[in-house]
């Protein structure tokens, strides 16, 4: 192969090695700006799911309960935690909080007695600092706090109560 050839194959191969390097370069671009924490948070608007009572209101914070209430006084003890089509439910004798979560993701039989044993206090963060979703599965934390048992932390998309 002549001198010429081979510093053209070169010169192509930087010509390459270089549009790659520029398309590698953009795609880290743009996907540091999509994480950019001063960018605003996505509004995952739009109509609850199916399983979600009418009458249900929107939340992205809330508390209450205390665990370490006497039995007597637990009025905000969990009386069930479930999941339906993907949405978590966590019932108390007053409220009933509802957030979209995988079923998958819930625990076991076991440990879901064991926090329906005693009073809870449950405890709703947004997933960002300016109260909205990050994705469509991380718009919260949504804690639940036993002194007994512990405490269930859940990544959890949107979220609403139910007052009784």
């Amino acid at each position: 192969m002549s001198p010429q050839r081979e510093a053209s194959l070169t010169t192509g191969d930087r010509n390459w090695r270089n549009i790659a390097l520029a398309v590698v370069c953009g795609v880290l671009m743009l996907g540091f700006t999509a994480c950019d924490d001063n960018q605003p948070s996505v509004d995952f608007a739009g109509p609850p799911p199916d399983s979600v009572p009418e009458g249900a209101r929107p939340i992205a914070t809330i508390e209450f309960g205390d665990p370490t209430a006497s039995d007597d006084n637990a009025g905000d003890g969990l009386v069930a935690m479930r999941c339906n089509e993907d949405v978590l439910v966590l019932a108390t004798p007053q409220r009933e909080v509802h957030a979209e979560l995988p079923c998958e993701r819930m625990p076991s039989e076991e440990i879901i007695e064991a926090y329906l044993e005693g009073p809870a206090k449950i405890t709703l963060v947004p997933a960002d600092s300016t109260g909205g979703c990050v994705s469509s599965e991380a718009c919260g934390k949504l804690f639940v706090q036993s002194e007994s048992v512990g405490r269930l932390e859940f990544t959890v998309g949107r979220a609403w109560i139910v007052e009784r």
